[in-house]
């Protein structure tokens, strides 16, 4: 049985995980968990994910939630080149899972709510102090990938789940006003990204 995923077209760690699922030729059961109706909140989606977020994996008996974790389990359900088996390959591709959840994501999830779930989804106008704060951080972090992208096609040298992961979080990059211009690396390498079919095959659905 294909294990089924709970996910969000509207969600970045959402659309990492379809991305993987797609790259990686995987048959999984999707499930789409409707925010404006509060499906994230209902009792029987919190028994699975108490976060109340998106994704959520369940597989012949496991339950699993946070989209990296999720990466690395489908990557080892189906092994390629996506996630190497070297280890120190396999360290450096943990080193940015770890870093854009720790850092680049955070950024770019306080823009993105700031100017775009506050205006879109709550009719609430950004706060000007927490847009200074997430327009710092994403400067600061956009310009340590920036530098790490210099002279290499993908983040850790070859296409990995860390590059999904990283990718995934500049897809409101437009709307939440990320400055991407100061930074020519990362430019070029979101816009490998984006031509992959497997980013055209998760649009928004707006």
């Amino acid at each position: 049985m294909a294990p089924r995923i709970h996910h969000s077209p509207l969600s970045q760690h959402g659309r990492r995980v379809r991305m993987v699922a797609l790259e990686l030729g995987l048959d999984v059961d999707w499930k789409v968990v409707d925010f404006g109706k509060a499906e994230n909140r209902s009792a029987d989606y919190l028994a699975l994910n108490p976060m109340g977020k998106v994704p959520t994996l369940e597989d012949d008996g496991l339950v699993l939630w946070e989209s990296n974790a999720i990466l690395l389990y489908l990557a080892d359900r189906k092994p390629s080149a996506l996630y190497p088996t070297e280890p120190k390959a396999r360290a450096d591709v943990h080193r940015w899972l770890f870093w854009e959840s720790a850092h680049f994501g955070k950024a770019c999830i306080a823009l993105t709510f700031e100017r775009v779930v506050k205006p879109m989804m709550m009719k609430q106008p950004p706060e000007p102090v927490l847009v200074a704060a997430g327009e710092q951080d994403f400067a600061r972090y956009a310009a340590i990938l920036d530098q790490q992208l210099a002279g290499r096609e993908y983040v850790t040298g070859a296409l990995s789940l860390a590059d999904f992961a990283i990718a995934s979080m500049l897809m409101y990059r437009g709307p939440a006003q990320m400055v991407t211009s100061p930074f020519p690396n990362l430019e070029r390498w979101f816009a490998s990204m984006e031509s992959r079919e497997s980013w055209r095959a998760t649009p928004l659905p707006f």
